[in-house]
């Protein structure tokens, strides 16, 4: 099990990239792109709206 801070805002949806590498939530305006192994984060980002929805693409983009 691995905790990963994704801020304070809660988490609305999670998903994991095709290959295992990274993890991406998302929340109430915001959202972030972590390294599953380290949980260092990659990308973080507002959002102006609420994000129901996460996915990364075949190829893990």
């Amino acid at each position: 099990m691995r905790l990963i801070d994704v801020g304070a805002a809660p988490v609305r949806t999670i998903t994991v990239s095709p290959n295992g590498r990274f993890v991406a939530a998302a929340g109430s305006n915001t959202f972030g792109v972590f390294d599953w192994h380290t949980g260092a984060s990659v990308l973080r980002a507002r959002d102006p709206g609420p994000c129901d929805q996460i996915a990364f693409g075949p190829n893990g983009d």
